[in-house]
């Protein structure tokens, strides 16, 4: 078996066409990108665009845009794509570009407009294209119930039980997929609801709940077979035939997320002559399908890795899905293998392999149960790390075994587990192993596995005092370095911190010397008057609240300083950025004060962000 003989055929660009651009110019012009900063593969496929195109791209390129953005850009025409140029000039290089540009005129300018006010990138196209009374309502539920603006402008869309149906499910979903849900009949969304109570990942209850009768009465067995909630659809609809013919792939180990498209194949719907030679090489299933998918540029950095990393060949005989990546750091790809299997008991174990241009890898295993939960392990030439994820995919708990550097024995574990009384945080313990060893398969030895269970030295622990705050303490030696860290809190009724109080110490040990190079204390205190009290490394200041006027009074006992936000904070998203600036401390009000121009709340990440800043 030769890998070397895959690249058999015939390369089509991104748009599906064949490569029509003389190989000396894509030279030349990949090399003109890649010397301004263009990585491939993205610097093969902009090389590759009409001249038109081409002359585009090296506009938007020069100009800040982000080059995974730009091949759809350039197929703007007229006055869409000066659209994009006046995007440009203010400032606007996300992924939203080519949606904000694709605008008709007059709901364009009102975008730019909106995007000048501070709002979201993600919402510009949202609120250009309510009217006026869409307009008011949004504002509203902002005002009222301090919605984000994306989840506030896509509620004021609906109508008034549309809207209070799709509030409901926004508990367990997107607010795009309660939008969807509240425009359904009653009977599909109590379905809806059902699914979600069953675990199945939002992005596709709609289209489930779409199903006919016929195709609803395979759902359990199919909810059986872990397919994943991608392909249920897929299963549900295919003919009594087909999905006999799916089973006995699955049976055989097959990757779900391919046997969809090998029946397709199968049947000369979708001919794939890339596809029949690899199986006829006695590669597997799921590997012919997926190598048939790659394009020439992962097939050369495969070649490439495989003569790094050899036993890939011998992998491509079993059920593994091939993959090729580039690592963001550099020129470097990485080829990932993944494999499915169906434990009897309903287990879905994921196996993951993976080979890179520096000559590392990395093997990992992870379990999903029924209940969604999940647990992983992974080796690599760091050590070996165990994970445990609650059904919403949040770390329950965290082992890393500590590895001897020279031996690359199993010599300690640290087992960390989520603690029940503060949100991300872990009570962790160390224990000390001796002369246990990794199986042979890369598992870890049942010894290792059970040895938390006996008695080990407390790292970390969290506790509940008697006023009903929660303390965090923290202490351990590493290395040279000792670290001493605590942390209390004390919150209401609805969750909101009422006082904190926090040290971060950590001291050089040399010999019979210890030298603290870090000392770090602080406490913050809500007044029953509306005020702080924050004290910070022994220096307390008093912070008063203008909610009217968006204006903070921090006074340190000499001096007071006034500082204005209503300048820096957008229009649309105000009163929730606002109420979170109450809660920062009085370092972080001085930096955004001196620092800060603009601020802009992201809704993706639940996070604030600034977009205009004097930071360098």
């Amino acid at each position: 078996m030769r890998v070397e003989n895959i690249k058999t055929f015939k390369y089509t660009n991104s748009f599906g066409r064949k490569q029509q651009i003389p190989t000396i110019i894509v030279q030349k012009r990949q090399s003109e990108l890649e010397k301004e900063g263009v990585t491939p593969p993205y610097s093969f496929f902009l090389a590759n665009l009409n001249q038109k195109q081409y002359l585009k791209a090296l506009y938007l390129l020069k100009r800040g845009v982000n080059y995974e953005h730009i091949q759809d850009l350039t197929t703007l025409e007229g006055d869409k794509f000066n659209q994009a140029k006046e995007l440009v000039k203010n400032g606007l290089f996300d992924n939203f570009i080519l949606i904000i540009a694709s605008l008709e005129h007059d709901n364009f300018k009102k975008a730019l407009q909106y995007k000048k006010d501070g709002l979201e990138n993600d919402c510009l196209k949202l609120f250009a294209e309510l009217n006026e009374e869409e307009l008011q309502t949004a504002k509203r539920l902002m005002q009222k119930y301090f919605y984000t603006p994306l989840v506030a402008g896509n509620l004021a869309k609906l109508s008034d039980e549309q809207r209070q149906t799709a509030i409901e499910f926004l508990k367990g979903t997107e607010i795009n997929v309660a939008c969807d849900i509240s425009k359904l009949n009653t009977k599909r969304q109590e379905k809806c609801k059902n699914y979600l109570e069953q675990g199945i990942n939002q992005d596709y209850i709609v289209e489930i709940s779409e199903l006919d009768e016929e195709a609803e009465k395979r759902l359990p067995e199919i909810f059986s077979l872990n397919v994943g909630d991608i392909n249920i659809t897929d299963f549900a609809k295919m003919s009594e035939e087909e999905y006999k013919r799916a089973k006995e792939l699955l049976a055989l180990g097959v990757n779900p997320n391919a046997i969809y498209d090998i029946i397709l194949i199968e049947e000369g719907a979708g001919e794939n002559d890339e596809y029949s030679t690899y199986r006829e090489r006695g590669y597997s299933y799921s590997t012919a399908a997926s190598l048939s998918a790659l394009n020439n540029f992962q097939i050369e950095a495969l070649e490439k890795i495989i003569e790094i990393h050899p036993e890939i060949r011998d992998l491509f005989k079993e059920e593994y899905e091939v993959s090729v990546i580039q690592l963001q750091t550099d020129d470097v790809q990485e080829v990932i293998l993944t494999r499915n299997i169906r434990a009897e008991n309903g287990t879905r174990i994921t196996l993951v392999q993976t080979f890179d241009g520096y000559g590392d890898k990395t093997q990992s295993r992870l379990e999903t149960y029924k209940d969604n939960s999940t647990s992983s392990i992974m080796r690599n030439k760091t050590g070996v790390f165990k994970a445990k994820y609650d059904k919403y995919g949040q770390i329950r708990e965290l082992t890393e075994f500590i590895q001897d550097f020279d031996t690359h024995e199993v010599i300690g574990v640290i087992q960390s587990k989520a603690s029940n009384l503060l949100t991300g945080v872990f009570e962790a313990k160390y224990y000390d192993i001796k002369d246990i060893k990794e199986g042979n398969d890369g598992s870890v030895d049942e010894e290792i596995e059970n040895c938390v269970l006996t008695e080990g030295i407390p790292l970390s622990s969290v506790v509940q005092n008697k006023d009903g705050s929660i303390s965090y303490t923290e202490d351990f030696q590493m290395n040279d370095y000792s670290i001493e860290r605590s942390y209390t809190e004390k919150k209401d009724e609805n969750g909101k911190i009422e006082y904190s109080q926090y040290s971060y110490k950590i001291c050089k040990i040399e010999e019979d010397d210890e030298t603290t190079i870090m000392n770090i204390s602080r406490s913050f205190k809500i007044n029953q008057n509306g005020t702080t009290t924050n004290i910070i490394n022994g220096v307390e200041y008093n912070v008063k609240y203008d909610d009217e006027n968006k204006k903070i009074e921090i006074n340190d006992g000499k001096n007071t300083k006034i500082i204005d936000f209503k300048t820096i904070l957008p229009i649309f998203s105000q009163e929730i950025i606002w109420e979170t600036i109450k809660e920062l401390q009085v370092d972080a009000l001085l930096t955004i004060s001196e620092n800060i121009k603009k601020w802009q709340y992201v809704e993706a990440d639940n996070s604030l962000v600034d977009i205009n800043s004097n930071i360098r």
